[in-house]
């Protein structure tokens, strides 16, 4: 009877121990749970260019390639390919280059997106931490058909000529849009009713008549709506205005050294930038204009001479190598590629 007994107890005990060591744990990473096989594109912060373009596509393999470009300074595209290793936790992933891993080059793997990391794996804070994103193209998920093409569509029309002077559409005729890269669009998109001041990602189908059909001067291809996909009010319509120059170089302007109060205008339905430095006019063409871009080229400017042609000449030096900009409240600043601060302008009311 005590040995029944005895038996018992080590039983129960043990059936008590094995409860006590079971751990449910929950297996769900990013690793084993998202699809992150893909394409990822953005423009991240870059400490001597406007911007690091960056493209990089994730292989099931475990193997990778990155395209990057130096907005500002030059428009080689650098390329490079390796492979990549997850962390422990499988939630974020490490490039290696030169087949090492690269602190430099961390991403935390996110629904649609990859995160940038600082040196130390850690999420990038601050104001800029919204920059630091990588977002994944999912535009293979539309199931185009064989004459079916994405469009994009900017937010305002431009003064071109065809059989006579017209009003255009500026398009892209690509998955992602480029800084300043588009082209002008002679023809209209069946259903699609183009409103000025946003942008637009579209599919459209594209349909070839009969070129005996067409009459002369006239292109063969129509065009149709599928599907409205992205609109984006273009934030850079703001610019649209006349501003006074109220620093240079960061420094405040005293406008007894000039004979007149500088000023630019932009105009973005003509794609024009003019103003006065002080002393002398100028006028020319804007080159890129985007939400954080801004490029003017062949600026010219009058010749006539004034008191104080230093200051006037640092100003229109300054309008040649503006690449960037900002908008404050009321005030717009301009930069050149380095992100150095070159003119400060308030809007004139």
């Amino acid at each position: 009877m005590k040995l029944k007994l005895l038996l018992l107890i080590l039983l129960f005990s043990a059936c008590n121990s094995s409860k006590k060591n079971i751990v449910i744990t929950d297996n769900h990473n990013s690793k084993n749970s998202l699809d992150w096989t893909g394409t990822y594109q953005g423009t991240i912060p870059c400490a001597d260019c406007i911007g690091q373009e960056t493209k990089l596509v994730l292989n099931q393999d475990k193997t990778y390639s990155i395209s990057t470009i130096y907005q500002g300074k030059s428009e080689e595209v650098f390329e490079e390919k390796g492979a990549f290793e997850w962390n422990d936790k499988g939630n974020s992933i490490t490039l290696h280059r030169n087949e090492k891993p690269s602190l430099n080059h961390q991403y935390l793997v996110i629904e649609n997106a990859l995160l940038k990391l600082d040196r130390q794996g850690n999420e990038i804070k601050g104001d800029l931490k919204d920059k630091y994103r990588l977002t994944k193209n999912n535009s293979s998920s539309y199931n185009l058909k064989p004459n079916e093409h994405i469009y994009w569509i900017n937010s305002r029309k431009v003064k071109c000529t065809g059989v006579n002077s017209m009003m255009c559409m500026q398009v892209q005729k690509k998955e992602t849009a480029d800084t300043g890269n588009w082209q002008l669009f002679y023809n209209s998109i069946k259903g699609f009713e183009f409103e000025e001041g946003y942008i637009y990602k579209l599919i459209v189908r594209e349909i070839e008549q009969p070129k005996n059909e067409v009459p002369a001067d006239f292109s063969s291809t129509t065009y149709e709506l599928v599907e409205i996909v992205e609109k984006n009010f273009d934030n850079s319509l703001k610019l649209n205005d006349i501003w006074a120059l109220i620093s240079v170089n960061g420094e405040k302007i005293n406008l007894k050294d000039l004979g007149r109060n500088p000023q630019l205008e932009l105009n973005l339905k003509e794609n024009r930038v003019m103003g006065n430095n002080g002393c002398n006019n100028f006028t020319g063409e804007i080159k890129i204009v985007n939400s954080k871009y801004l490029e003017f080229e062949k600026v010219a400017e009058t010749r006539m001479a004034c008191p104080n042609m230093k200051l006037s000449n640092q100003i229109n030096n300054s309008i040649q190598q503006v690449k960037a900009y900002q908008l404050n409240n009321l005030q717009l600043v301009l930069y050149n590629s380095n992100g150095k601060e070159l003119l400060r302008y308030k809007k004139i009311d």
